[in-house]
């Protein structure tokens, strides 16, 4: 994957972690798509018209609890408005998980990350997902 055209959809309402996660991947060469609100988000993103059932982007990072929406229902519309994103490509953190979330999103495939979450995590799981060379 170029990483010139790298793209990553980062939803978390809390400002500071936002930021960082924006600029790890600043640091990867990743443009980073960022949104407060969930549902701002998917407006945006329905605005696009994803009718070729493809990815929006080429990963998603988001919280799980946030206003309006969890992580988790956010997903579940990504796939309704039409964005395919590989649920392997997919993050969500949260520092207040439930069992059956937490279940969820690893039964879905995605990455789950418990916050406070290290640095580290993110670029290796980035690494993972990604071809940064």
């Amino acid at each position: 994957m170029n990483t010139n055209t790298t793209t990553a959809l980062v939803i978390e309402d809390n400002e500071s972690i936002r930021l960082l996660i924006k600029d790890i991947l600043s640091l990867k060469g990743v443009s980073a798509l960022e949104y407060e609100n969930p549902l701002t988000c998917l407006q945006a993103l329905k605005e696009r018209h994803y009718s070729n059932q493809c990815p929006c982007v080429d990963f998603l990072f988001t919280d799980n609890m946030m206003p309006n929406m969890t992580g988790l229902e956010f997903i579940k519309q990504l796939n309704v408005i039409g964005c395919k994103l590989p649920m392997q490509k997919m993050a969500i953190a949260s520092g207040q998980w439930t069992t059956s979330d937490r279940a969820l999103a690893s039964d879905l495939g995605c990455k789950v990350f418990n916050k406070p979450f290290s640095i580290d995590e993110i670029h290796n799981w980035l690494d993972q997902i990604v071809n940064f060379s």
